[in-house]
């Protein structure tokens, strides 16, 4: 009877040692390429940002200028339709501005979702707590199993219904 008490201490002594060896364990090589790929994307939306902000101020510059002369359709005086090209021309900056916020964030919702994607090939490390928990609770059964078969020889388990 001595041998299964010392069974289930070497059972879970091993299951500890297997599951913190798991948990400390690092894969460099894939974290290393993680930080690389995210860099790249970072780098990749800094660019396209600047790129982006420069064209649609050209656009706007463009619009501004071309929209000087033109008639509102209200039947405003030459002087105040000067006056509502300079409030065009603030609307339009504000407007590409707005866009520019927008663009970025679709591109940071973008790149927040792309490494979901690189998590997808670490599932392997999302079983440990499953595995620890399933040998815990077997382990933690067979031991009070144990016991209550050697009450049950001796003739000291209590149960309700004797």
């Amino acid at each position: 009877m001595l041998r299964l008490p010392s069974l289930f201490q070497l059972v879970a002594f091993l299951s500890v040692i297997i599951s913190c060896a798991h948990a400390f364990s690092l894969d460099t090589s894939r974290s290393a390429k993680h930080v690389r790929a995210i860099h790249q994307q970072d780098c990749r939306t800094r660019h396209h940002n600047i790129v982006s902000q420069q064209f649609n101020s050209r656009i706007v510059m463009q619009a501004a200028e071309s929209e000087q002369e033109e008639d509102d359709g209200w039947g405003d005086s030459v002087s105040t339709t000067t006056a509502s090209s300079s409030d065009r021309i603030s609307k339009s900056q504000e407007l590409a501005s707005l866009q520019n916020d927008m663009a970025m964030k679709q591109q940071n919702k973008s790149t927040q979702s792309s490494p979901s994607a690189d998590m997808s090939e670490s599932k392997e490390r999302d079983l440990f707590i499953p595995i620890f928990t399933l040998v815990s609770v077997i382990g933690f059964s067979g031991l009070y199993g144990y016991e209550m078969l050697r009450l049950y020889s001796k003739g000291e388990l209590y149960l309700p219904w004797n």
